[in-house]
């Protein structure tokens, strides 16, 4: 099977509704019944000795909403820094050409 879709990515994050999209599939096909291959992983996992124990893994079994908006934090600062120089912005359709 082949599954193609289009997102927004100005109103969702790439790699996060990636992720939650294919969690979404899995959970519509083992729901309706469709027999999945047996999946063959390879976990390499490694931590200096010293390391804490990291938090638990979150249970992505259920298929309640995740949160897949976009991350604007570079467009906050982009458009701030913008506003603060708006007379050199070289982008602006208003600057001075050749």
């Amino acid at each position: 099977m082949k599954f193609q879709g289009w997102a927004d990515q100005r109103e969702n994050n790439f790699l996060r509704g990636g992720s939650e999209t294919i969690r979404r599939v899995k959970l519509a096909l083992v729901a309706a019944g469709v027999d999945m291959p047996e999946p063959i992983y390879r976990v390499q996992l490694s931590q200096p000795a010293t390391a804490n124990v990291a938090a638990p893994l979150r249970d992505h079994s259920t298929a309640e909403a995740t949160d897949t908006s976009a991350i604007s934090d570079i467009s906050n600062q982009i458009e701030a820094e913008q506003s603060q120089h708006a007379d050199s912005n070289l982008l602006d359709a208003n600057a001075p050409r050749e």
